[in-house]
């Protein structure tokens, strides 16, 4: 399951977005989702432009050094 912030059909065809168990969405050539989840995404990802979701990493601090005394 891969969260994200925007997919687009860039095919030719409609395109099955599977957003749970149970529930396919089928996107038309074109055509955008927003904010949700797909589960087959490893499948559909050659035929679709993704913005992935990346809200729940943590930003490094690279700021704030350790000196190590060896």
């Amino acid at each position: 399951m891969s969260m994200v912030r925007k997919i687009e059909n860039i095919s030719k065809v409609s395109m099955p977005v599977q957003i749970d168990e149970q529930t396919v969405v089928y996107i038309q050539p074109g055509e955008k989702m927003e904010n949700t989840q797909v589960l087959n995404l490893d499948n559909i990802k050659p035929y679709t432009k993704v913005e992935l979701d990346l809200s729940e990493v943590k930003p490094v601090n690279e700021r704030k050094k350790t000196k190590l005394y060896d």
